[in-house]
């Protein structure tokens, strides 16, 4: 089961991510560190409960979450 409690920050990366942005990338845009965007992109995967980020952003899009 899904918990797609997710906030906006959240979904701000699984958007970046599903325009093939890596995670140093996303940290820039999002004024923040490439470690912090790696530890939030394991919330995400773990929240979906998917197998990797690429997983986590066929689920959110599946779920309509972005």
């Amino acid at each position: 089961m899904y918990n797609n409690n997710l906030i906006g920050t959240e979904k701000k990366i699984l958007e970046y991510a599903s325009i093939g942005m890596d995670n140093k990338q996303i940290g820039e845009k999002l004024s923040m560190s490439h470690h912090t965007v790696k530890s939030l992109v394991s919330k995400i995967i773990k929240k979906l409960g998917a197998s990797d980020l690429t997983n986590a952003v066929y689920i959110a899009k599946k779920l309509r979450i972005i």
